[in-house]
């Protein structure tokens, strides 16, 4: 299994993505799994809505979110057949800057982002990586992308 998260910011940036690809091409030929863990910004406010990558990001997240949709494009729609990946995004408020608490609880959704009855999207580093190693070793779920908040 690879667990991908590098972040596409100073020396990494605008490398990321074609890293990734590398990635991704020798996982498929070990029979490997990928599991990437990529941003808030790749998700949808709802079902019929555009990503957010789509509208305004702010300045210092931009480019970074767009490599990373980027990649999360290219996994969905031209990987390998036989490459078995999950693609994680975390809720908005998740990072160095939101470090918040552990709680041992999350929820899992799709592409839609998670929110509160609130209208808060939120996650701890913690419970963000309890989810990813509680999604493969439950080994259920393949192909997708999955959003993670509370």
């Amino acid at each position: 299994m690879v667990i991908a998260t590098l972040s596409p910011r100073g020396e990494l940036a605008g490398k990321v993505a074609g890293l990734y690809k590398g990635y991704a091409a020798a996982a498929a030929k070990a029979g490997a799994r990928l599991v990437v863990v990529g941003g808030f910004s790749s998700l949808r406010p709802a079902a019929d809505r555009p990503r957010f990558t789509e509208g305004d990001i702010p300045e210092q997240f931009r480019d970074e979110a767009l490599e990373m949709e980027s990649f999360r494009v290219w996994i969905t729609s031209e990987a390998p057949e036989e490459l078995d990946w999950l693609f994680f995004s975390p809720a908005g408020a998740y990072g160095s800057y939101a470090p918040g608490e552990k709680t041992g609880k999350y929820r899992l959704g799709g592409e839609v982002a998670l929110f509160t009855e609130n209208g808060k999207s939120e996650l701890s580093g913690q419970d963000f990586a309890l989810a990813i190693l509680d999604v493969v070793d439950a080994g259920e779920r393949h192909r997708e992308h999955i959003s993670v908040a509370y």
